[in-house]
């Protein structure tokens, strides 16, 4: 097929997942049934295809096309398979505490459960649905395994070479070194506020930590309406939703409305939906500011954006922009004016121990998919899961999750690059705009600059910012260690 035809074909597919995941999340539909789309697509799913490509793989007009054809042939190959699970998870009613809720809402009732022990019980019934649907977790991933071989290639790291680029080995030798770097003082800062939160901090599991990041730093800390931050913010950028007509936005709080932030690429610039059901806690803010971030980001792509660079989203420009929105949270001058009667130097800390604690989590996942994607049998590596996830997040993880969420296409690592690259635009920001960018509309001109650049890979991005080494993680050290203290091994010295 034609490489701009092949293009073609594949934007259509990727608008039709957008929209079928959008209608979701907002409620219209209870489940996704992914396979009839994919079906649709017939001639994106021959393995000929892929063979044809591959010469040309490492070309930057052929390369954002070749990795999604790659991933929509082993992702339609499995549909069927995900598809069953999805829907059995989007209609199973869990048990306990005298009551049923869906396994969805799991999540954020732990988030609002002040109770350890009642926290316990949520997470268990979560663990024991799990735990069941792990043969149909396997059953997929094993034959996600068998159509890449039947792509040619010759291990799970060899395919995710060829859609991500050779970086991978020196970003996960990076991870290590930051997770051995940072382990000390980040122990440090977690033990009292596990404490604060009635968490005893050697017996810190999964289910306190999503309470300590929801419940416990929400409704306590008087915070405003995200809804009306995010507004807020965007009006000092001069990025009014009027002047950017390409995003659709779905914020208000309605009954069936999945949890959380989505963001649906429809047909970019045209028709981006962003979808968010308002919550409480702590990290609602931060999470609108990320999703909208992307929306906007999507919505100032260029029109006329070549075919061949609007198949998919990479991962790592939406990690990016993400990053980028969720660290006004973090920004003592956006405190003050964005959230009134809040202890700003509290809040500076607890949002950079939290964007701590999300880089180091990736970095252990990172390191635990390229490990259960590796010689072996996936089903015997899930106390390995527990270890990483363990010793990068200072809770245990139990090993239920350890399918679940891991991401296929060790797709954590490009997450954890957008983290890195956040961190240099936020210093071109500061450095042109001043430590509050956030209220000069010439910094909305600028992130309008670097938004042309598109969202299907990092390079062009970092070339417009004039970013040498987009993978450096020390930016990112820095400027955590600006707030919470330097990562020197106290024990070493």
């Amino acid at each position: 097929m034609e490489l701009n035809t092949l293009a073609e074909e594949l934007t259509q597919l990727r608008g039709a997942l957008a929209a079928a995941h959008a209608a979701r999340a907002a409620g219209q539909t209870e489940s996704v049934a992914t396979a009839p789309l994919y079906a649709a697509h017939p001639l994106l799913m021959r393995r000929e295809e892929v063979a044809e490509l591959r010469p040309r793989a490492a070309e930057p007009d052929v390369q954002p096309v070749f990795a999604a054809l790659v991933r929509a042939q082993i992702l339609g190959g499995c549909a069927p398979l995900l598809d069953a699970m999805q829907a059995a998870f989007d209609h199973e009613m869990l048990k306990g505490l005298d009551s049923k809720w869906h396994f969805g809402d799991t999540e954020t009732r732990i988030e609002r459960e002040a109770d350890r022990k009642q926290r316990k019980l949520l997470d268990q019934a979560r663990r024991r649905s799990l735990a069941r649907h792990e043969p149909d977790f396997l059953a997929a991933l094993h034959r996600s395994h068998t159509l890449m071989v039947d792509r040619g290639f010759g291990s799970y790291a060899a395919m995710c070479v060829a859609l991500w680029g050779d970086h991978l080995t020196a970003l996960l030798e990076a991870a290590e070194g930051f997770l051995a770097d940072t382990q000390t003082r980040y122990r440090a800062l977690l033990v009292p506020e596990l404490r604060e939160a009635g968490v005893f901090p050697d017996d810190a599991r999964h289910h306190d930590m999503g309470f300590l990041w929801g419940g416990h730093w929400g409704p306590a800390s008087g915070l405003p309406s995200a809804i009306d931050v995010l507004r807020s913010t965007l009006a000092d950028l001069a990025l009014s939703p009027e002047s950017l007509p390409g995003v659709t936005s779905d914020l208000e709080s309605r009954d069936g409305k999945r949890p959380g932030v989505l963001v649906a690429a429809v047909d970019p610039p045209q028709d981006v939906r962003l979808t968010f059901s308002p919550s409480d806690a702590w990290t609602a803010i931060p999470e609108l500011l990320a999703g909208a971030g992307v929306a906007l980001a999507l919505a100032a792509a260029p029109v006329e954006q070549a075919a061949t660079r609007r198949t998919a989203l990479h991962p790592a420009v939406t990690a990016t922009w993400r990053a980028v929105f969720a660290s006004l949270y973090g920004n003592p001058e956006w405190i003050s004016r964005h959230l009134p009667g809040v202890d700003g130097e509290r809040q500076q800390r607890r949002f950079h121990l939290w964007w701590l604690y999300e880089v180091r989590r990736l970095c252990g996942a990172a390191r635990f998919a390229s490990f259960l994607h590796g010689p072996g049998e996936p089903g015997d590596k899930a106390d390995v899961y527990e270890h990483y996830l363990h010793q990068a997040s200072g809770a245990r993880f139990e090993r239920d999750h350890y399918l679940a969420h891991t991401p296929w296409f060790l797709e954590d690592t490009q997450t954890l690059r957008g983290h890195l690259f956040a961190a240099r635009l936020l210093d071109l920001l500061e450095n042109r705009c001043g430590s509050a960018w956030f209220t000069k509309p010439e910094a909305g001109a600028l992130l309008r600059d670097l938004w042309r650049a598109g969202w299907d890979r990092l390079e062009p991005l970092a070339t417009v910012a004039g970013v040498a080494d987009a993978d450096n993680i020390w930016p990112l050290t820095e400027r955590l260690e600006a707030v919470l203290g330097e990562f020197t091994d106290e024990e070493d010295d």
